[in-house]
């Protein structure tokens, strides 16, 4: 009897996880402002680019030069917020601070954070460890930007995301993404 009962716990336990699962992504993405802006003279050279290509589908280009190499002195803060249509303030999600250097040459356990990092050194010519050298010209060519980035259970809801740099705790340079996600047609 324990055990029948054991089965059919974990069987209602996973049917949730189930229905999400099959259900997929029940929504895409579109974006509205894309912007880079360059803070402090740490920073050479910053041009960025996104463009749709498809519906809820974009590609993210940046340049990148800095004025003298980075060692170990600096750091980047990713701050992700949400508006609930039922809420006069927004939510948020994600708020996730981290020496550059660590970033960049160890392996990330927060999911959106790992996914983003991916396709950053898929897409780019930046080093998997410190030094980042000044006076070269680093890339991200052709960044996927879709809804596949977020978990599948990521309600219909108004977005935005701050990536920013700091150079011993001056912001150097920013990068802020506006958007929402919607429902597919």
């Amino acid at each position: 009897m324990l055990q029948k009962g054991l089965c059919i716990f974990l069987l209602l336990a996973h049917l949730p996880l189930n229905l999400i699962h099959a259900a997929g992504r029940g929504f895409s993405l579109e974006l509205t402002n894309v912007t880079c802006t360059k803070f402090s003279d740490v920073i050479r050279r910053l041009d960025c680019s996104c463009k749709k290509i498809a519906m809820g589908r974009y590609l993210a280009n940046i340049s990148l030069m800095l004025n003298h190499t980075i060692v170990k002195d600096a750091d980047a803060h990713l701050l992700v917020y949400f508006s609930p249509i039922k809420r006069v303030k927004a939510f948020k999600f994600l708020d996730f601070k981290m020496n550059i250097c660590d970033v960049l040459s160890q392996a990330i356990t927060v999911p959106i954070v790992k996914v983003l990092m991916d396709e950053m050194r898929r897409t780019s010519n930046l080093p998997f460890s410190c030094p980042i050298k000044g006076n070269f010209l680093y890339s991200v060519a052709n960044y996927r930007i879709d809804a596949s980035t977020l978990p599948p259970y990521v309600p219909i809801v108004p977005f935005n995301y701050s990536l920013s740099f700091y150079k011993n705790d001056e912001k150097v340079m920013g990068i802020f993404v506006a958007g929402a996600t919607v429902p597919k047609n």
